[in-house]
């Protein structure tokens, strides 16, 4: 239990490195649970934030962390249906050259950093309104990538999100977004971007 009257659970991986999901305590705040990455040495970075009640942490059989998010909670209590198994690994279709296209299911919250990193074919990409965070680097040097559209829902697009997506010619931001890494589309084929005025860094 953390200080602060939040619960944790934690998972190690093959390398040594503790993974520890925090459910904050009550109101329960939408985006405010998080996964904590804790090395070796003893360091700790943010791996997966903006999500929601988190219950419980696991690694799969393909190597990636699945959370539990209980659901949403509202002043009258949980809401029915909005609980969803949620996957926030890191580099999950890492160089994933021949993947054309993937839809993310509904569920997904995070798109961890180097996600979908130098997936060469990947030309479409369907990102769910529910999306808060596009890592850093998610989609760097998705050669083939022309359109990206981000929803209303994300907060956060990490550094290099987009970088070295030469193909790329139109990217829409949401009016959510409030921070845009260092050189999300640098290296892209944007010939200009509108940035939406919630950004404010």
């Amino acid at each position: 239990v953390h200080p602060d009257g939040g619960q944790m659970h934690n998972v190690f991986d093959g390398a040594g490195n503790l993974f520890v999901s925090y459910l904050p305590g009550f109101p329960f705040a939408p985006g405010s649970a998080r996964v904590v990455k804790v090395g070796p040495d003893g360091t700790t970075s943010d791996y997966a934030t903006g999500l929601t009640m988190l219950t419980d942490l696991t690694r799969g059989p393909d190597g990636v962390f699945y959370a539990v998010q209980f659901g949403l909670f509202t002043e009258e209590g949980p809401v029915p249906n909005s609980g969803s198994v949620v996957r926030i690994g890191e580099g999950a279709f890492y160089f994933c050259a021949s993947l054309p296209s993937i839809t993310i299911p509904n569920s997904v919250v995070d798109i961890g950093g180097s996600a979908f990193f130098s997936c060469a074919s990947l030309a479409s990409v369907t990102i769910p309104p529910g999306v808060t965070n596009i890592g850093n680097s998610a989609f760097y040097s998705c050669t083939s990538l022309t359109n990206a559209v981000t929803g209303d829902s994300v907060r956060t697009i990490g550094d290099y999100a987009f970088a070295s997506c030469s193909s790329l010619t139109h990217a829409t931001i949401g009016s959510g977004v409030t921070s845009i890494g260092y050189g999300a589309v640098s290296g892209s084929g944007l010939p200009a971007i509108t940035v939406p005025d919630s950004v404010k860094t």
